[in-house]
């Protein structure tokens, strides 16, 4: 398969991953990217797309940001961490784009990549993503590309269902199985008393099946009755496969916590995040 692969702002051509790609044995295009000109950037990525067509379009980091900002002709994407809040003009891909991000990133925020709403995987140590975790989910998105996913994304839903029904009978609140941690409760942000009303969960989109809960309280305010989603989240499967499997579980309650407005929701609401679903129900789940 013909990749190219775009560096970033303090890498050079010939990194680790992209001697990973070769030793996959991929044809794979690495061009000297100027660091202090990201315009002329993209007019290089851009003739080499136009002359070489390549299949598969990998941007690291600044490198991310220059894919974001070509004509990619066909070529899928996959953006490593893509800075693309520091360069650049756009803000858009295309939905079939997949971005491999490291939650600790302490460079380009987890949340930038989480913003461009397409298939994001969690994996490596560090910004760099060179570590073997790293590379190998690199080498599994350019593997993705066969068959246009389908085939692919079939069997890793196949297999996700099954981890899910295997730790399914887990104790609520497990981590891998056996090492229950209570998360703290968070402080109250006005004065009064908690009510309950209700609780948000979480569940697999493809099939349904209930990943995750946490209580909704009421504390009445001032003006109005102020809603918060709790910080005790109740995993149904254990929190170590959540976070192997389901990288995105958390921000779904996030994104109900930051994006909708608590005086349109109640009892029966429900959305779509990305892969999962969320309901807002009276009673707690069965567990």
């Amino acid at each position: 398969m013909k990749i190219l692969f775009l560096h970033g702002l303090e890498s050079q051509p010939g990194g680790s991953k992209v001697k990973y790609l070769q030793g996959l044995g991929h044809t794979v295009l690495n061009p000297l990217l100027p660091k202090s000109d990201f315009d002329e950037s993209v007019k290089i990525a851009q003739a080499l797309i136009d002359s070489e067509h390549p299949e598969i379009v990998v941007g690291s980091s600044r490198g991310g940001a220059v894919a974001m900002n070509v004509d990619a002709r066909g070529a899928r994407l996959i953006l490593i961490a893509p800075a693309w809040k520091r360069f650049g003009n756009t803000s858009s891909i295309s939905a079939n784009t997949t971005i491999l991000h490291c939650r600790d990133d302490k460079i380009v925020p987890y949340k930038d990549s989480a913003e461009l709403g397409v298939n994001l995987m969690s994996c490596g140590d560090d910004h760099r993503m060179s570590d073997k975790l790293a590379l190998s989910a690199l080498g599994q998105a350019v593997g993705l590309q066969k068959d246009k996913d389908v085939k692919a994304e079939n069997f890793l839903r196949k297999y996700i269902r099954e981890m899910l029904y295997e730790f399914i009978s887990q104790p609520v609140g497990a981590v891998d199985g056996d090492d229950p941690r209570p998360t703290p409760a968070e402080d109250e942000f006005v004065t009064g008393p908690d009510i309950l009303a209700g609780y948000i969960v979480v569940s697999d989109s493809y099939d349904g099946i209930p990943i995750g809960y946490a209580p909704i309280t009421r504390t009445d305010g001032p003006d109005r009755p102020f809603l918060v989603r709790t910080t005790d989240t109740k995993w149904l499967i254990p929190f170590g496969v959540v976070r192997a499997l389901y990288p995105q579980v958390e921000d779904t309650f996030n994104w109900v916590d930051s994006k909708e407005d608590w005086r349109d929701l109640g009892i029966g609401s429900s959305g779509d995040v990305g892969n999962f679903s969320w309901e807002w129900t009276e009673n707690e789940p069965v567990t």
